[in-house]
């Protein structure tokens, strides 16, 4: 099992540099910055990803670009937390505990009447 997830963790690496080579040489292709980040997200490399862009956001040429890529990346990555995010339970209202006790105290008299009443 182990050696599966190495596996793919290494092939999960090597298409990510495979897809970021394709970005530096087609920096202007859009399509290729999409599946980029498509793939960043799904594998869990987005930070790796913004590392790659943050690289190049001084940049003359691509630097506008890149530091467009980074705001992208922060949705990505704003969502992704968002999807985890836990909501706390609603706990239920006052009245449902008091009307709990009153019940179970009138089920426990009466249970108690009738076991002595019937002695």
């Amino acid at each position: 099992m182990r050696e599966e997830r190495e596996h793919d963790e290494g092939a999960d690496a090597i298409v990510f540099r495979a897809l970021w080579s394709g970005v530096v040489n087609a920096f202007d292709n859009d399509e290729r910055h999409v599946k980029f980040l498509d793939h960043a997200h799904r594998t869990g490399h987005l930070l790796e990803a913004a590392r790659s862009y943050s690289a190049l956001k001084d940049d003359p040429e691509r630097g506008a670009e890149a530091r467009r890529r980074l705001a992208a990346i922060t949705v990505l990555a704003t969502q992704a937390m968002l999807v985890t995010k836990t909501t706390h339970r609603r706990r239920p209202p006052p009245w449902i505990y008091v009307l709990t006790v009153v019940v179970c105290g009138g089920l426990l008299g009466w249970v108690a009447y009738a076991a002595w009443r019937g002695r």
